[in-house]
C-alpha cells in the first residue's frame, strides 16, 4: 500500500518508519532514515540489554518515535495509509496537531466502540482528508466527514501474464486470529482442497503474506500434510523484498483459495477466479461492497465445506474496471493539497 501512494507521487519525499528498509529499497522517493543509522542501531541494542537486566520492557524504538515526532512540528505532511488501523487498542493519548494529516485507505474493526470510537471521531474530523476503504467504516464516521474508495492496491498496475493450471492457497494461521479451536480444521482443510485439485491436474502453490501473523507456520503446517499425501506443492514467504514474485504466483493462477484480505484483490486484479475463506468481518464487509457473486466460506464454518462448493468460483471473474478506476480517489485529498500548497 505504501509503495502504491509513492508511485502515485514521485516528485515527493515519503519518510516512514520501518523495521524492514529493504523493503522499499526499489522506491526512489521513500526514505527510512532511523532505522538506517548506525546510532539507532546501537541504542536498540543499548535498549535491549538494559531490558533484560532489569527485566523491563521499554520500547527500542523509542527514540526514533519521538524523533519523527519533532519531524512533524516542521510542517511536513503526514500520510497515514494502511488497512485495519482503527482499533479497539494501541491508540494514543488525543492531542490537537497542527500540521495536515491525511488518512488513506482505512478500515474500522467490526467491534469498535466506546472512547475508541469517540477518539477516531474527533482525529477523522480534525484530519485535513480521511478516505476509507468500505461501507461499513463510511457509515460509521459519517458525521466525521470520511470519504470512501476502492482499496488503494486497486490502483496497482498488474502485468497480464500466461494463466498456468495451478491453484495458489494463501494461508493464515488461526490462532493468530482468534480462531485456535478452527485450527487444525482448517489446515486439514487446505490440505484436503490442494489433494483436490491435485489429483485434477493442477500445481498447488502455498503463499505466506505475513509472517508476524504466523502464516509462514501455516505454510510450512500445510505443506507437511499435503506431503504425507504424496503430493508436490510449492512455497512462496513474502519478506518484504519479494512482493512482485506474490502478485506474480497469483497473476499466473488458474484459481486462488483467498484467506488474506489482499490475496482476493490481487486475485481480481490479475483476473484469477478465487475462492475467499473468510475469518474477520473486514472481508465479509468487502466483499459485500463490490457485490461479490461467489462463494465463500467463514473459517468457523469450514468443517464441512466440500468440493461441489469451492469448485462453483471457477468461472467467476469479478470485474475490476471500476475498482481500478476509482481507487486513484484515496489519493484526492493528498492530491489536491499538494497542487494548492
Amino acid at each position: 500500500m505504501i509503495k502504491c501512494l509513492a508511485k502515485n507521487f514521485p516528485d515527493e519525499k515519503f519518510i516512514i518508519l520501518t523495521r524492514n528498509g529493504d523493503t522499499f529499497k526499489d522506491c526512489q522517493n521513500i526514505y527510512t532514515p532511523f532505522i538506517r543509522c548506525f546510532f539507532h542501531r546501537v541504542y536498540k541494542k543499548f535498549i535491549s540489554w538494559l531490558n533484560k537486566l532489569f527485566g523491563k520492557q521499554s520500547s527500542p524504538d523509542l527514540w526514533v518515535f519521538n524523533k519523527f515526532e519533532r519531524l512533524l512540528y516542521k510542517n511536513n505532511i503526514v500520510a497515514i495509509i494502511g488497512g485495519s488501523i482503527i482499533q479497539n487498542f494501541n491508540f494514543p493519548k488525543y492531542k490537537s496537531f497542527s500540521f495536515p494529516v491525511f488518512v488513506i485507505g482505512a478500515n474500522a474493526a467490526n467491534n469498535l466502540q466506546g472512547s475508541a470510537l469517540l477518539y477516531y471521531k474527533k482525529f477523522f474530523a480534525e484530519c485535513s482528508d480521511c478516505c476509507v476503504r468500505d461501507s461499513y467504516t463510511k457509515n460509521l464516521f459519517a458525521d466525521s466527514g470520511v470519504r470512501l474508495a476502492p482499496d488503494v492496491v486497486f490502483s496497482y498496475l498488474v502485468n497480464r501474464v500466461s494463466k498456468k493450471k495451478k491453484v495458489t492457497f494463501s494461508v493464515i494461521d488461526p490462532k493468530k486470529a482468534g480462531l485456535t479451536q478452527y485450527r487444525e480444521v482448517y489446515y486439514n482443510k487446505m490440505a484436503e482442497i490442494a489433494k483436490y485439485f491435485y489429483l485434477g491436474g493442477y500445481k498447488i502453490e502455498l503463499v505466506s503474506f505475513c509472517q508476524l501473523q504466523g502464516d509462514d507456520l501455516a505454510v510450512l503446517q500445510i505443506k507437511k500434510l499435503i506431503e504425507q499425501c504424496d503430493i508436490e506443492c510449492t512455497t512462496i514467504f513474502y519478506d518484504g523484498t519479494n512482493g512482485e514474485d506474490v502478485i506474480y504466483a497469483i497473476a499466473e493462477s488458474s484459481y486462488v483459495i483467498a484467506t488474506r484480505y489482499h490475496s482476493f484483490i490481487l486475485a481480481i486484479l490479475s483476473d484469477t477466479p478465487f475462492f475467499p475463506v473468510i475469518y474477520n468481518e473486514k472481508m465479509y464487509n468487502y466483499l459485500k461492497d463490490i457485490d461479490y457473486s461467489g462463494e465463500v466460506i467463514k473459517l468457523n464454518e469450514i468443517e464441512n465445506l466440500n468440493s461441489d462448493v469451492y469448485t462453483k468460483n471457477l468461472s467467476i471473474k469479478t470485474n475490476k474496471d471500476m475498482l481500478v478506476k476509482n481507487a486513484k480517489m484515496q489519493f484526492n485529498g493528498l492530491e489536491n493539497y499538494l497542487k494548492n500548497e
